[in-house]
Order: C-alpha cells, then sequence, then structure tokens
C-alpha cells in the first residue's frame, strides 16, 4: 500500500461557526464541501484537513501543522482577536497553539 494524501480531521459542533474560525486560521475559504456536514482544506498536494459537525466527538482533536512564517501567522490572527499562546521554543520547532470554537488544539510548528 502506498499512502498518497492524508488529511487531518477536526470533529465540531456546528460548522457554519466552526468553518469561519478555520477561514480566518488558513486565511481562505475552504477547497472543498464533498458532502453534507464535512469542509476542507486543501493544504498542498499531500496533506488537508477536514472540519466534520459531530456534536459527540467535538472538543477533543489535535491537528498538528507544519508552517513556515509563525512569526507573520500569529500578528495577523492577533490582529483578528483569535486567542493563541505565545510562540515557545521547542527541540527542533517553534511552536504556537490555539483552540477552536470547540476547543480542539490546533498546533503550528516551525522548524528552527
Amino acid at each position: 500500500m502506498q499512502v498518497n494524501t492524508i488529511f487531518a480531521t477536526i470533529h465540531c459542533t456546528n460548522l457554519e461557526h466552526a468553518t469561519e474560525w478555520y477561514t480566518a486560521l488558513f486565511d481562505r475559504e475552504p477547497d472543498a464541501a464533498p458532502m453534507d456536514g464535512l469542509k476542507e482544506w486543501h493544504l498542498g498536494d499531500k496533506a488537508g484537513l477536514q472540519l466534520v459537525e459531530d456534536r459527540h466527538h467535538a472538543g477533543h482533536g489535535t491537528a498538528t501543522l507544519g508552517v513556515t512564517g509563525i512569526e507573520g501567522f500569529a500578528k495577523r490572527m492577533a490582529s483578528g482577536g483569535l486567542p493563541m499562546s505565545d510562540i515557545q521554543q521547542g527541540d527542533f520547532a517553534r511552536i504556537l497553539t490555539l483552540s477552536d470554537p470547540d476547543d480542539n488544539r490546533i498546533v503550528l510548528a516551525e522548524r528552527s
């Protein structure tokens, strides 16, 4: 078996409200809505994030996104009022943590 693409899936209680938050996070609308209750952002050729309306599982997810330009992102999010951690230095990456409206954790990691 060869894996060609991977999607992180995040569950939310209100798809419309969560879509607004993730649109601000990615600074663009979703790339696809392949079925009711699902939005997708395609993040390059091999990865993506799926947002699924599922009240029973909302708030228990974590997605880590490898990024570049973490400081510019932090400034953009701060100007939009999205709460986040300070940028922290880890052993191999600089890390910024956010919580979406359902308290799912989104971690941005930029290699240092």
